[in-house]
């Protein structure tokens, strides 16, 4: 595949067609070249190899909302919403929905549509209560009475009787049909982990590990959504999808990657994104007045992936690691919170990952207009209202 922007430039990557998991780990948040990249990779995904489901490492219950306007489901005023999300999770919104506004496109005229989900969902965000506009969004005036009672039962974070109303609903099911019926159920039982813990069960790991979550998350969307001879695609930090990783802080909690590489073996295919100059966007510190603030990349240390890599002189390049030692040396690794101190990892990069591509300069997620004093919609009040007119 070549990047569009990089025409000019001599590299192209392959992946085997008995890869069928394919792991995009982008070494730095707040990236718009990498957001570029990635969205660039998947497309070539969706077109030549197959691709029927694209997970994001992002909140599981916001990406429902995306899947309902790649599906065609709900118009395009999601744009709004989805643009309010992307900017506020360091995600180039431009990038974001280029990709989306193609992806609904070419969904239109295929038989068997692609599928987005998002991998997390430790953190249900009560403020803007996703679920509620992903339920609403099946409303119709002529449609079924159990919705009106649905939403009021999210709205007042009343989980047990909201799962025990759509488990009872067959018509709720029809109306949405099995798929989004189907997340719509698993969305409202991960969230009794966080809260009530109504009726499930769960292990150390599944409650307390981010990554082993996430991996079980990812199963249960490949199960639901893929057949044998389709790929999935992810889309996360390369620390999640690292090959072999462990949390440090945590021993025996691995990384999402070191999971599926234990249950794919050689399906699971790693690549990661890195650079060598530039800037990012980054949560800002107490003293800023806005909520991301922009940090120019500090220079790669001896014997870095990145050093090296500047060296050759060349925009944007892929390389497997299959030729490279094994041997460790620094890579650049930037995660939310950025720590100027803990900008490098050091390990055997080829264990970690099958290839890489580089960009030698990037460019930040454009976030500084967000204001830390800026009002919150109240989003409350508005599906107050909704519920009003609908019970009336």
């Amino acid at each position: 595949y070549e990047l569009s922007v990089y025409k000019n430039d001599d590299w192209k990557l392959v992946i085997p067609p008995d890869k069928k998991i394919i792991g995009i780990g982008e070494s730095i948040y707040g990236s718009k070249t990498m957001n570029h990249i990635e969205m660039e990779l998947l497309k070539a995904l969706v077109e030549s190899n197959n691709c029927k489901l694209i997970l994001f490492e992002l909140d599981m219950y916001d990406v429902f909302l995306w899947n309902l306007y790649i599906q065609g489901i709900v118009g395009n005023n999601y744009l709004d919403k989805i643009k309010e999300y992307a900017v506020n999770n360091l995600l180039s919104e431009e990038e974001i929905v280029d990709f989306l506004v193609w992806l609904r496109k070419y969904n239109e005229s295929k038989q068997k549509k692609v599928t987005i989900q998002g991998m997390v969902e430790n953190n249900y965000n009560t403020l803007t209560n996703p679920l509620f506009d992903y339920v609403y969004a099946f409303y119709t005036d002529s449609s079924i009475q159990v919705i009106p009672q649905l939403l009021s039962y999210i709205h007042q974070g009343n989980i047990s009787s909201a799962i025990n109303l759509v488990r009872t609903s067959r018509e709720l099911e029809e109306l949405m049909g099995t798929s989004a019926f189907q997340d719509l159920l698993y969305g409202l039982l991960q969230m009794t982990r966080y809260t009530q813990d109504v009726e499930y069960s769960v292990n150390f790991h599944r409650k307390r590990s981010h990554d082993f979550s996430m991996y079980k998350n990812i199963e249960k969307f490949i199960n639901q959504y893929t057949e044998k001879g389709e790929t999935t695609a992810l889309v996360a930090h390369a620390s999640h999808v690292s090959k072999k990783g462990d949390i440090s802080l945590f021993p025996n909690i691995n990384s999402v990657g070191y999971y599926l590489k234990w249950k794919y073996g050689e399906q699971y295919h790693v690549i990661a994104l890195h650079t060598g100059e530039g800037s990012f966007s980054t949560e800002a510190t107490n003293q800023d007045p806005y909520l991301y603030s922009v940090k120019a990349l500090t220079s790669p240390p001896n014997n870095s992936l990145e050093q090296e890599c500047l060296k050759l002189q060349k925009p944007c390049f892929y390389y497997s690691t299959s030729s490279m030692n094994k041997e460790n040396m620094f890579y650049r690794s930037i995660g939310n919170n950025y720590l100027e101190n803990m900008e490098y990892q050091y390990n055997c990069f080829p264990v970690h990952f099958d290839g890489f591509i580089f960009v030698d300069k990037c460019e930040p997620v454009k976030t500084t207009d967000i204001n830390s004093q800026t009002v919150v919609p109240d989003y409350r009040m508005e599906r107050t209202n909704i519920l009003k007119e609908l019970h009336n």
